[in-house]
């Protein structure tokens, strides 16, 4: 499945011990590389210092619910793709689910195949989503370059704008200066006296 140089992870919530060792066995023998945790509290720290490519997560578990994790992780801006598997097809659960974004929602028992066809569209998904993030970063590291430029050039004009300034202040009082000399040379010439006394 993974047949790109990208490195994908992804992470597994199931306080069933059982579902774990599946998702998990599967992934790893496509050469996926997982994360897997029995709890809310300990995904959500996994989440916030991994990069995590995607998610298979339970709804229901003791220490609280799949979709309360989602929601928590939304609100924080991360965009991570959640595959929710749950034993309880409600329609609350499922509506829920999409209404927070989930990426999918699989229903326990679910067979190789199905986890296999999720799994690798997720992990499309997760590709793309990275190339775009990176473009967008890459696109605002340039308008942050074109911004300094900006505040950069004024600067610089301004202080070619003064030294042309000073230059052409000096350049005309040179000029004045040798007019006076010149109108003074023409003077002696008109009045020899001048010279004399």
């Amino acid at each position: 499945m993974n047949t790109s140089p990208y490195i994908s992870k992804f992470l597994i919530i199931d306080d069933e011990p059982d579902i774990l060792e599946i998702i998990e066995a599967f992934l790893k023998k496509e050469l996926v590389s997982c994360l897997a945790c029995t709890d809310i509290k300990s995904a959500e720290q996994i989440l916030m210092n991994n990069d995590i490519t995607a998610v298979f997560c339970d709804i229901n578990m003791p220490q609280g619910s799949g979709l309360e994790l989602l929601k928590k992780l939304r609100s924080k801006g991360i965009s991570t793709p959640f595959t929710f598997i749950s034993a309880y097809e409600t329609k609350e659960n499922f509506i829920s689910a999409m209404q927070l974004g989930a990426f999918d929602f699989v229903v326990k028992p679910f067979g190789p195949q199905e986890l296999a066809e999720i799994a690798f569209r997720m992990l499309e998904f997760g590709k793309t989503k990275k190339l775009i993030e990176d473009s967008i970063s890459n696109i605002n590291f340039g308008l942050q370059e074109l911004v300094a430029l900006q505040k950069y050039f004024p600067k610089l004009s301004q202080c070619r704008a003064h030294n042309y300034i000073k230059r052409n202040s000096l350049s005309h009082s040179e000029e004045n200066e040798e007019n006076k000399q010149a109108e003074e040379n023409v003077l002696s010439l008109r009045n020899p006296s001048l010279e004399d006394s």
